[in-house]
């Protein structure tokens, strides 16, 4: 048995696609490669409110080589670049319809007269996920038209457009190819004269299925197509008269070998018998058992003369049993007035088939009813809202979970930038005291060159003075021996050696205040020099690093190390606390402060201070008053929040 595989996976796993209206501004790109102004390609019409026969058919090949998500990401499928099919329609109060028939997966796109778009890829109203839009209130004027292929091997596929007023509720569900291209005239002829007409359906290739009663009235059987009008001799290949059942062989037959149906009907599903022109609504009322234990269909899809042998079809269009002409083994309980007719059932026909090795056609699965596609379709949209609504509250905590880690990490960011900061501007102050050491080390060192300098020129000018004045006290004792030798004759010359002696006095006297001035700036210099030896003597000042050992309330050891020498050197002494931003110590416990104390050296000895801690802070079970200063030593108890430490001090290693 061959089975048709009609791409059973891609559908069942196919998502659910809505109705959606387009802005025609917003598909400008669609508009590029869709052009509106080109020759259709299957022709055009015009239509006004109440035309007939509705609905209008229109036989077209689906799909193209343009991808028609361009249009919008809801609209799937492949079509042309030229519209398949235009529309002109004068409204006046009816709804419009346009919708597609094809036993392939169809998508239609259709440009209204103002410009808009309109996608839809399944329509649930309809057979096979056919597709389809209703206007309940259409515009007048072009409508431009492409029905494409959902899947891309199903391009130029066959398929059907109808164009239609009736409600979607009311539209035909059975315009596939199989409607037109499967269902064939049967004139049956006997000694050349006609007899009998009826119908006969395609199975194969080069077959038809009929009623055996029809094909047994005669001996020349001609097979017409209701489409084109051609006609073709038809030979006899099996009958069973038992079943009901006739197979003919036709050569050069054209058209689209129907499938038989995956299962059978429930009782009261709605059935139609398949006629070449327009489909008569029935409903399965039972199966029966003819008296030679063959079982044949029960329903309402009445056929008229010239019907006899046509398909019984469910609502997917797929075959379920052949209109019976005569039936002996039923003629005692048929009465012409009787408003039901027989069948020949799906069973029979699948025996028949298989035990003439033919290769039929069957559909891939069950066909649901209209209410089980409705059904199916509500079903999806549940699962697709539930979907949706999953995804909207799964990105609501992942928003959330987002924020929370853009908080945290901006956090982060500030810490490092504040560590950043406050590293930098310890580094600053480092360089800073190195700078002013330097500067403190060359200063001393000029005072130093300086004073040897003073010192030098102050013994110049005392060996100077003393040179002078000996020079002085000899020409003195010179001019005394003189003058008492010359008393008289050098008396006036006594009065000038008085008056350089006077000249010689004021110069020592001038030179002795240079000399104090000098010894005065030797002075200041030494203070220099003394207040820089004691800068120096700070900055290499040495101090034990402090070690508090301690325990909390719940036992937990905590330690703590005091850098001595960095505390010496600083001018306010360090903090010790729990915020790494405040704090140069950090005790990472609740009940100790950001802010907690301060530490300081003075004079070579300890003293702390409580920064008005929240849980405050004692020295040997003594609290400390806020803001006031307390002497520490080795071995005391100091207590910080609710943790107690031992004092120790931890002596540098030579």
């Amino acid at each position: 048995m061959k089975t048709q595989i009609m791409r059973a996976l891609a559908m069942k796993n196919k998502p659910l696609v809505l109705l959606t209206v387009i802005s025609g501004t917003v598909l400008s790109s669609l508009a590029v490669a869709q052009d509106v102004r080109m020759d259709p390609n299957y022709g055009s019409t015009d239509l006004s409110a109440g035309f007939l026969p509705d609905p209008q058919l229109v036989e077209v090949a689906i799909g193209g080589e343009l991808d028609a998500g361009n249009a919008d990401s809801s609209c799937y499928g492949y079509i042309s670049d030229a519209p398949d099919y235009r529309l002109d329609y004068q409204a006046a109060g009816w709804g419009l319809g346009i919708y597609t028939s094809s036993e392939l997966d169809t998508t239609i796109l259709i440009n209204t007269p103002d410009g808009e778009w309109v996608c839809n890829d399944d329509n649930y109203n309809l057979a096979n996920l056919n597709a389809g839009y209703y206007f309940d209130d259409p515009q007048s004027g072009e409508y431009n038209i492409w029905v494409g292929a959902y899947f891309e091997e199903d391009v130029f596929g066959d398929a059907v457009l109808a164009i239609t007023e009736s409600p979607e509720d009311n539209w035909q569900i059975d315009l596939s190819p199989n409607f037109s291209s499967n269902i064939f005239s049967l004139r049956v002829l006997n000694n050349g004269n006609e007899v009998q007409t009826g119908l006969a359906t395609l199975v194969t290739d080069n077959m038809v299925i009929t009623n055996e009663a029809l094909v047994a009235q005669g001996d020349q059987w001609i097979i017409e197509n209701p489409q084109n009008g051609a006609s073709l001799v038809a030979s006899i290949t099996a009958t069973d008269e038992t079943a009901g059942l006739a197979l003919l062989t036709v050569n050069g037959i054209e058209g689209s070998p129907i499938n038989l149906s995956y299962d059978f009907p429930e009782t009261g599903r709605n059935i139609a018998l398949g006629l070449a022109q327009e489909n008569r609504q029935g409903v399965l009322q039972s199966i029966v058992e003819t008296d030679q234990g063959i079982s044949q269909i029960r329903h309402t899809a009445l056929a008229d003369d010239g019907e006899y042998g046509a398909a019984l079809l469910n609502n997917c269009g797929e075959m379920i049993g052949i209109s019976q002409h005569s039936s002996p083994v039923l003629s005692n309980r048929l009465r012409p007035d009787q408003d039901f007719a027989f069948s020949a059932n799906l069973d029979s026909i699948r025996t028949f088939l298989t035990s003439n090795n033919v290769d039929y056609y069957e559909a891939f699965d069950v066909c649901l009813s209209e209410a089980e596609l409705l059904a199916l379709a509500e079903d999806k949209i549940r699962e697709q809202e539930a979907i949706l609504i999953d995804l909207f509250e799964e990105q609501e905590i992942l928003e959330e979970e987002r924020l929370r880690l853009q908080e945290a990490t901006e956090e982060l960011l500030a810490e490092q930038e504040a560590l950043a900061a406050e590293n930098q501007a310890r580094l600053e102050e480092l360089q800073a005291r190195e700078a002013e050491l330097e500067a403190s080390q060359e200063a001393i060192a000029q005072a130093e060159a300086e004073q040897l300098e003073l010192q030098e020129r102050q013994e110049q000018l005392e060996q100077e003075a003393q040179e002078r004045e000996e020079a002085l006290a000899e020409a003195a004792r010179q001019q005394e021996v003189d003058a008492r030798n010359r008393m008289y004759q050098w008396s006036g010359f006594g009065i000038v050696v008085i008056a350089l002696f006077g000249f010689v006095v004021m110069q020592v006297r001038k030179r002795r205040r240079s000399q104090d001035e000098a010894e005065k700036n030797i002075q200041q210099v030494k203070q220099q020099s003394q207040e820089i030896e004691e800068q120096l003597q700070k900055a290499s000042a040495e101090f034990p690093d402090i070690v508090l050992l301690g325990k909390d309330e719940q036992g937990a050891e905590s330690r703590l190390k005091i850098n001595g020498n960095a505390l010496i050197r600083s001018e306010n002494g360090q903090l010790i606390g729990r915020s790494a931003q405040h704090a140069d110590y950090v005790l990472n416990i609740e009940t100790v402060s950001r802010k907690h104390l301060r530490v300081m050296v003075r004079d070579h000895k300890i003293y702390v201070e409580d920064l008005q801690s929240a849980n405050g802070t004692a020295i040997n079970g003594s609290v400390l008053s806020p803001g006031q200063q307390y002497e520490l030593n080795a071995g005391d108890s100091l207590k910080v929040g609710l943790v107690t430490y031992q004092v120790n001090l931890l002596e540098k290693q030579e």
